[in-house]
């Protein structure tokens, strides 16, 4: 298997190859808004994960500073994520419940 390295050089090269430099730079610009997509939710889920840890705080509690943070973190995009977080949740939920039923 290739290295993370070895797989970003392949693509370069591929890109090289195959794209013209305008198209090269419209693929790096998409690659920059993805990683920074990333990180950004890399950062929600840890200040999440604060909050769900803080034994100070109560459970209405830790749900609106939940809330106040993703609004926050994802501004207009804040209520889809929500949905995205509810639809992967009822996903994991309905595996867990076919497991279980066929056991």
């Amino acid at each position: 298997m290739r290295t993370e390295e070895e797989k970003q050089a392949f693509l370069q090269h591929l890109r090289m190859e195959v794209f013209d430099p305008v198209q090269r730079q419209r693929l790096e610009q998409v690659d920059r808004a993805i990683a920074e997509e990333k990180m950004i939710k890399e950062q929600y889920l840890a200040k999440e994960r604060e909050i769900l840890n803080d034994p100070n705080l109560s459970e209405k509690e830790r749900e609106k500073r939940i809330r106040e943070l993703q609004d926050a973190t994802f501004g207009e995009e804040a209520d889809a994520f929500r949905r995205g977080q509810a639809i992967e949740k009822g996903g994991k939920e309905y595996i867990k419940k076919r497991t279980v039923g066929s056991e």
